[in-house]
C-alpha cells in the first residue's frame, strides 16, 4: 500500500523522467548534492510534499536534465541506501565517519590516496603530528561539500 506522501514522489518523478514506470524511472536519478539545513534558515520541501527536510539531497536526472530536492526518507526510496543516515550524522556532529569517505571518495571529492589515508586513521585516537597535519586538511575539504546549498532550478 502506497501513502499519500510516496504517491506523489512517484507522481512528480515519473513526469520528470523519461520512463515511465518508478522502477525503470528512480534508475535515471543521481544523488549530486547532499546538505542539512540548519535550524532557524529556510526549511526545503521534499518532492514528495513533507515539510519541512533539514537533511537534504539533491537528484539530477541525465536523461532529462531535471533536478528535484528530496528528504532522507524519500532517498532510500531511490536508491535502498541506509548509509545516508549515517553521512548525516556525521554531518550534525561535524566529524567524519566510514560512509562519508566513502561517499566522497565515490563523488570525487577526495582521491583515491585521501580515501585510504582517512579509512586507515579515522577512528585512530592517537595520531602523529603528521597524521594530524593531513586530516586537517581533507577533513574540512569532506565538510565543505557537505554545507554546500541545493540549487533550486
Amino acid at each position: 500500500m502506497v501513502n499519500k506522501n510516496e504517491y506523489r514522489l512517484f507522481k512528480r518523478v515519473i513526469e520528470l523522467s523519461h520512463s515511465n514506470t518508478w522502477e525503470e524511472a528512480k534508475k535515471e536519478w543521481e544523488e549530486i548534492r547532499i546538505t542539512e539545513v540548519e535550524k532557524g534558515e529556510d526549511s526545503e520541501t521534499c518532492t514528495c510534499g513533507h515539510y519541512p527536510i533539514r537533511e537534504v539531497i539533491q537528484l539530477f536526472n541525465n536523461k532529462t536534465r531535471n533536478s528535484i530536492i528530496v528528504g532522507n526518507c524519500c532517498v532510500n526510496r531511490f536508491f535502498g541506501i541506509k548509509d545516508y543516515n549515517k553521512i548525516f550524522s556525521a554531518i550534525k556532529k561535524g566529524k567524519v565517519n566510514h560512509a562519508m569517505i566513502k561517499h566522497s571518495f565515490e563523488k570525487g571529492i577526495i582521491n583515491e590516496w585521501e580515501r585510504d589515508f582517512m579509512e586507515s586513521t579515522w577512528r585512530k585516537k592517537k595520531l602523529s603530528i603528521k597524521q594530524r597535519k593531513i586530516i586537517e586538511k581533507i577533513v574540512p575539504k569532506i565538510m565543505r561539500r557537505y554545507k554546500e546549498k541545493p540549487v533550486r532550478e
